[in-house]
């Protein structure tokens, strides 16, 4: 009788253990919700950059493109119009440029700016259907023929799939000083 019920003892040991560990394995197999990491605000001389700090973007609308190839001027409504599988930031260049500093062309903007995600380098694209700003600014207080472009969207192609990104923005300055920002976004399925 003793050995029968430690048979029964041993199987009813072994079915819980069967039904816990099922039950802890369907728990691994379960994604927890990703917790984006905390963003530093953005710094003055950015004034907007897509995919916004922390934000969670369908994969649909990262590659959305509504604005039906027309021209656009100044800022570019992300909300109305989808990302286009870029990553984008809007630059001031009032603070970060220096005495002497002479930005007004394309070709000067972009090399001294880059943009990684997820570490790994990506080359900007001019955006066609953005009718650029042609004002100059002139910033005298900082010194004699210092003169830049008006505010500035720099957009990256970057074809990202479903998960969370790290970006990191970088402008090097005439003295060599490096501006950087970085800042997370995810990428959803849905």
């Amino acid at each position: 009788m003793l050995r029968t019920m430690c048979r029964i003892s041993h199987i009813t040991l072994v079915i819980l253990l069967m039904i816990f560990a099922s039950a802890c394995a369907g728990d691994i197999a379960t994604p927890l919700p990703t917790s984006l990491p905390v963003t530093e605000p953005i710094p003055d001389c950015i004034l907007d950059v897509q995919p916004a700090p922390a934000s969670r973007v369908s994969f649909e609308w990262y590659q959305a493109n509504l604005n039906d190839d027309s021209i656009y001027e100044g800022y570019r409504p992300v909300s109305e119009l989808g990302h286009k599988s870029n990553v984008c930031v809007y630059l001031d260049f009032g603070p970060l440029i220096q005495s002497g500093d002479e930005l007004i062309s394309n070709e000067e903007y972009f090399n001294r700016v880059a943009l990684y995600v997820d570490s790994k380098k990506l080359e900007p694209k001019p955006d066609e259907q953005l009718a650029y700003l042609e004002g100059l600014l002139l910033y005298p207080e900082i010194g004699p023929g210092t003169v830049s472009g008006m505010p500035y969207w720099f957009c990256w192609p970057a074809p990202l799939e479903v998960g969370v990104h790290r970006a990191t923005f970088q402008f090097r300055q005439t003295d060599g000083t490096l501006f950087e920002f970085s800042w997370s976004f995810e990428i959803t399925v849905n």
